[in-house]
């Protein structure tokens, strides 16, 4: 099954203390990081929709997604409310393909 792009735009991967350039796409399955090639270390994290439990914004571009197993994933995205309202409405009504 193909997945279909909601959502993409540029953001940094907070890794530890590590922040990774790249792009952030939403599909109507998942949540997924593609970072840069020069990036040092882990260059992707995925994330299905079904396994994240709350999505919260902070301060200076900060989307934070905690997983029902107490992962916490933060991004840095510009319009993080947009991205958290967009994922929230992902979650609860999958169906819906707004490709942005």
């Amino acid at each position: 099954m193909q997945e279909n792009i909601i959502k993409k735009g540029a953001a940094n991967w907070v890794d530890g203390w590590n922040a990774k350039g790249g792009k952030l796409i939403l599909t109507d399955q998942s949540i997924y990081f593609e970072g840069h090639a020069f990036n040092i270390g882990k260059k992707q994290n995925e994330l299905k929709l079904k396994e994240i439990q709350e999505v919260m914004t902070r301060f200076l571009n900060v989307l934070i997604i905690i997983t029902k197993d107490h992962r916490k994933i933060e991004y840095r995205v510009n319009g993080r409310k947009k991205w958290q309202q967009t994922i929230q409405k992902q979650i609860l009504f999958g169906d819906d393909h707004e490709e942005i």
